[in-house]
């Protein structure tokens, strides 16, 4: 078999059925690794997750780990073993991973600095500094650079990574894209804050972000626009993300318009700018796709065929 089938939807039920069971395998190890964290902040920390994840940017940043290695790292490397398949499978493929973990942290940055300033030249926010000394504000921007990447690897991993990738060879990709998105959608809908315009938004970006792994045949766009994004709504312009607060920030975010352009306590992920931002980022995504020829690494998806 060549690396460019590994992706590939399975011919045959009993392929596919397996690939099911790879992918419930690693969602029940994950479930496993979740009360393993759980227990280990508990004991070390004397917190739960959640209190973590309400605590300042340190515990937030610890607790972000703590579940990377829990739901993705550990699985992943476990289901890899057990099934004895190439670390391909785990969508981490080390293809032009610099070139597209890069792209998509300035994708990210730049595409939410464009927002922030059209709600400040219309009205809509005006910011001021929130970060006081030098000395603080660099703590600050290293403990949320950390924070937001380990939680978007996380995410991505959890959503997009080896699960996803096992259930495209069982229904092919555009179904699992989806699947996948309504699961995001899902993870948003409890956050404080959170509105229906910020979760529809979420599952947007997601399929996004799926489109990323399709056309680049890795996570590493996808991490890094996500990372990118969460940090610069949170830590640089001080705005809420996905409901909830910004544990750190360089900027502070006043909020002085409506709700459908500023995304309100949602963040700018529920505002109306988010819709064109959406088609400006596909775009994006088709420009700096790795040609099919050129993944040595990785694989690619193709439409199932029936026996």
């Amino acid at each position: 078999m060549t690396t460019k089938s590994f992706f590939a939807t399975r011919s045959g039920s009993r392929s596919r059925l397996s690939a099911v069971g790879k992918a419930i395998s690693y969602l029940a190890l994950a479930f496993v690794g979740a009360l393993l964290v759980s227990a280990v902040a508990k004991g070390l920390l004397g917190a739960s997750l959640l209190q973590l994840a309400q605590g300042g940017t340190a515990t937030g940043t610890a607790r972000a780990v703590l579940l990377l290695l829990g739901l993705v790292i550990a699985p992943t490397a476990l289901v890899l073993r057990i099934f004895k398949e190439p670390f391909q499978l785990s969508a981490w493929a080390f293809g032009s991973a610099m070139r597209l973990t890069v792209c998509g942290l300035a994708t990210g940055l730049i595409l939410l600095a464009v927002m922030a300033g059209l709600m400040w030249l219309l009205g809509a926010v005006t910011f001021g500094i929130a970060t006081p000394t030098i000395s603080s504000a660099i703590s600050g921007l290293l403990m949320s650079a950390i924070l937001w990447l380990a939680q978007a690897a996380g995410e991505e991993g959890l959503h997009r990574g080896y699960a996803f990738v096992q259930i495209c060879r069982a229904i092919s990709f555009w179904p699992t894209a989806v699947l996948s998105s309504a699961w995001f959608m899902y993870g948003h809908i409890g956050n404080e804050g959170e509105t229906v315009l910020g979760i529809i938004a979420a599952g947007l970006l997601g399929l996004a972000l799926s489109y990323s792994l399709l056309k680049t045949g890795s996570l590493w766009f996808a991490l890094g626009f996500h990372a990118s994004w969460n940090f610069s709504q949170s830590f640089v312009f001080g705005f809420h993300n996905s409901g909830g607060k910004p544990l750190a920030s360089l900027l502070s975010a006043t909020l002085d318009g409506s709700p459908l352009l500023t995304g309100g306590t949602t963040g700018p992920e529920a505002s109306l700018l988010v819709l064109p931002v959406l088609i400006v980022l596909f775009a994006i995504i088709q420009r700096v796709a790795v040609p099919t020829c050129e993944r040595s690494d990785s694989p690619t998806f193709s439409t199932p065929t029936t026996r």
